[in-house]
């Protein structure tokens, strides 16, 4: 019971932690290249305009370009801030930007209202795990150290103070996730015993077939789409699942998932019409490594960030770095890379090893996917590897959760062999 009340007393703090890392500083770190660019879309303007407005050789101070491109312009509406993405970045879709616009426009204009956006959407990842690893796991446990994880991550906390779409893509990709799970739940065998048995192992299906349910998930992959194109992964992701756990059939199941994708494809057509109309536009922006770079090459970025998802190694300023770069603290930073490597790769082989097929299925097939796919395009970076993350976050959490477990109910056995041996009789 101590150890119990400890436990969840630490998990508080954490997570208070985590919420105050999140709205600390807001102001006080450098307003990046891209959050300027948000500001732009906010005021509605576009480069075009600012370019021959104000870019004709003439003197005009920071101020001026602050007021006019960075704050909300009366004469522009939102409907401008979704013209000036779909004609100059198109890659983008409009929901973030849409909803930072109305957020500025009741707050205000200054730097820490406009990221703090994207603190306060953070907060809903805390619900939104916590709701899957129960969909998945169906253990509170799980939940409570994924949230806990979460809260203290590098990677949330970064993106959570950042004027920009990730953490509206990270929360849309954890509850689509988690309404496919209801979606798929079937009813528990008629007259099944309980056993003493891990919850994780528990049965994962507890409510019935429902229309409702898929037309929300329709809803959330809609949703998914206009915060960020590298949803469509996770759609793609999420059909692999389905066909491989329906055994290949064309089943009732697959063909819901089915007609839920492509009712979410139909209603994201309209940018799919902006996209293909200004591809050129994209290209130029975005414009993906025409270098041919080796496996190794590639696999390299995507080691830096699994390690850097829990522990920030980053040689320009992680915690590690205890002054200038040395040898020293190459190989502490590398020493703890190892470490973290090791305990994702055996929580892998733990929930592959010790889950029924439709939980490892489910988590291996969202890392394994997203790699693959964002290797092979030349586009790893963390902020585009949201699924992977989570993915690996959750197996984190269940490996964590199973070792509680045990480690309780060893200490219980062994308080009880105790108690027996010096009780008198």
């Amino acid at each position: 019971m101590v150890h119990q009340i400890s436990l969840k007393l630490l998990i508080v703090v954490i997570l208070i932690t985590g919420i105050f890392f999140r709205f600390t500083n807001l102001d006080r770190k450098v307003y990046s290249f891209d959050e300027s660019i948000t500001s732009l879309r906010i005021s509605g303007y576009t480069w075009t305009e600012m370019a021959q407005q104000d870019f004709q050789g003439k003197t005009i101070s920071v101020a001026d370009l602050q007021r006019k491109y960075q704050h909300i312009n009366p004469e522009k509406s939102w409907l401008d801030t979704v013209k000036g993405l779909a004609t100059e970045e198109p890659q983008l879709p409009p929901l973030y930007f849409i909803l930072a616009r109305f957020w500025v426009q009741l707050f205000g204009p200054q730097v820490a209202t406009v990221r703090s956006l994207s603190a306060w959407i953070s907060l809903l990842v805390f619900p939104s795990i916590y709701w899957l690893c129960w969909e998945l796991f169906r253990s509170a446990s799980a939940g409570l150290i994924a949230v806990t994880i979460t809260a203290v991550s590098p990677f949330h906390v970064l993106y959570a103070q950042e004027a920009r779409p990730y953490m509206m893509f990270a929360v849309l990709v954890l509850l689509s996730n988690a309404m496919l799970l209801r979606a798929l739940a079937k009813p528990a065998p008629t007259g099944a015993t309980p056993t003493k048995r891990i919850a994780l192992k528990n049965s994962p299906a507890t409510s019935k077939f429902s229309k409702a349910v898929w037309f929300i998930y329709a809803i959330g992959l809609t949703l998914g789409l206009y915060s960020s194109l590298l949803f469509f992964i996770v759609i793609f992701t999420h059909g692999i699942y389905v066909i491989i756990t329906e055994n290949w059939r064309f089943s009732k199941t697959l063909i819901a998932y089915l007609l839920a994708s492509a009712a979410a494809t139909i209603m994201f057509a309209p940018w799919i019409c902006v996209l293909v109309y200004n591809s050129q536009k994209i290209e130029a922006t975005v414009g993906l490594p025409r270098i041919s770079l080796s496996f190794m090459s590639s696999l390299k970025p995507l080691i830096i960030i699994t390690c850097r998802m829990f522990v920030d190694t980053h040689w320009a300023g992680g915690i590690i770095k205890l002054g200038s770069s040395n040898l020293a603290t190459d190989l502490i930073r590398m020493m703890i890379a190892v470490v973290l490597l090791l305990a994702i790769a055996y929580s892998i082989y733990s929930i592959y090893k010790s889950t029924p097929k439709r939980v490892w299925l489910f988590v291996l097939t969202a890392i394994a996917i997203t790699a693959i796919v964002l290797i092979a395009v030349g586009g790893v970076a963390d902020r585009y590897l949201v699924p992977y993350i989570l993915e690996i976050q959750l197996a984190i959490s269940y490996l964590f959760t199973v070792k509680s477990v045990v480690a309780t109910n060893s200490k219980k056995k062994t308080m009880a062999t105790w108690f027996n041996s010096t009780n008198i009789k």
